[in-house]
């Protein structure tokens, strides 16, 4: 009977049971010095900071998409996010 069920289990399930992606890699490199929090972009260690973008986000059903971007610089003390988002 066991054999039975372990024979049906195994042609109800898809042969071709796709893979999820891999995971995507981001890296940030280390700043030399933390950025200024002031509001204004233009530090050099934002500009260093590689982008992260492509993001998806599964509960959006409709409406306007913002492209959101983001970049992440650590230091030796703490890691700093920065976000933008525009239509």
């Amino acid at each position: 009977m066991r054999q039975t069920l372990a024979i049906l289990f195994l042609l109800a399930t898809p042969a071709s049971a796709a893979e999820p992606p891999p995971l995507p890699e981001y890296r940030a490199p280390r700043a030399p010095t933390p950025p200024r929090i002031d509001g204004r972009l233009d530090d050099p260690a934002w500009a260093a900071a590689p982008l992260a973008g492509d993001f998806v986000f599964t509960w959006f059903k409709a409406g306007t998409r913002e492209q959101t971007r983001a970049r992440l610089t650590p230091s030796a003390t703490a890691a700093f996010p920065r976000t933008t988002a525009s239509s």
